[in-house]
């Protein structure tokens, strides 16, 4: 047994130089372990999926998509109040006051 100095924290550490086996030297069981990892691997299940095509369904309470409530007539329930524009961290939405068009009044509220 040897004893190392290491530099940086100034502490010696006590190393031993054990001998390797046969089949520690010519790393069979390491091989074979890093091997069956693969195999292993080779036959799970994908996780990835392909997008345009494929499309995961969103569990019933996914928060990441916007949608608009409507009330029992069918109209919209926004207040235009402009919070949603103002809580967006993405600033994804805008708001645009306007009045409305001939034929919307039973759009909204």
């Amino acid at each position: 047994m040897s004893i190392k100095d290491i530099s940086l924290s100034g502490k010696k550490v006590q190393v031993s130089n054990k001998k390797m086996t046969f089949t520690e030297r010519i790393y069979l069981p390491a091989i074979v372990k890093g091997m069956w990892i693969t195999i292993k691997h080779f036959f799970k299940k994908k996780d990835t999926i392909q997008y345009p095509e494929q499309q995961r369904e969103f569990s019933p309470v996914y928060r990441g998509q916007h949608v608009l409530m409507r009330d029992e007539q069918g109209r919209e329930r926004c207040t235009a109040c402009g919070l949603c524009a103002l809580a967006c961290p993405a600033e994804a939405i805008t708001m645009v006051a306007a009045e409305r068009k001939k034929g919307e009044e039973h759009l909204y509220r």
